[in-house]
């Protein structure tokens, strides 16, 4: 079990490929990330992004990597101990869940933008965004 979660054979997959799986893996982490910055935008400060990016670059997404893509993962669809087999196709799978699952846990603990909302009987009511904000937003 301790391979089918953690893995431990070929890190960044240099001895099969000479580097080139893990600059192509670097590109989906890499958008994985930017979910995060979408998610969080206007309400963190830089050094805090670069640490939850850091996180989920180095720990959480190479773990749910493994666990879907590589033969020894505990949810690969080929694996014959697989417990809940995943078909992930093309890889949209699991970025997109580790960026938006992120994101979406990054926004919670950070609250709502400041300035957008405002407290109307104990409820969180939008203001109203005038004329000139549309145009800056587009």
């Amino acid at each position: 079990i301790f391979n089918g979660f953690l893995g431990y054979e070929h890190p960044f997959h240099l001895p099969e490929t000479g580097g080139i799986a893990w600059f192509f893996d670097l590109s989906f982490v890499a958008t994985s990330a930017t979910i995060v910055s979408g998610a969080m935008a206007e309400r963190t400060k830089f050094v805090c992004y670069v640490v939850f990016t850091l996180l989920i670059s180095g720990i959480i997404y190479p773990l749910v990597c493994h666990w879907v893509w590589s033969d020894q993962g505990f949810m690969k669809v080929g694996n014959p101990a697989a417990q809940v087999p995943i078909l992930d196709f093309a890889g949209c799978g699991v970025v997109h869940m580790v960026g938006g699952i992120s994101g979406l846990s990054g926004a919670w603990v950070v609250g709502p933008r400041p300035g957008i909302f405002i407290h109307r009987a104990n409820l969180l009511q939008k203001k109203d965004i005038y004329l000139h904000d549309r145009l800056l937003a587009t």
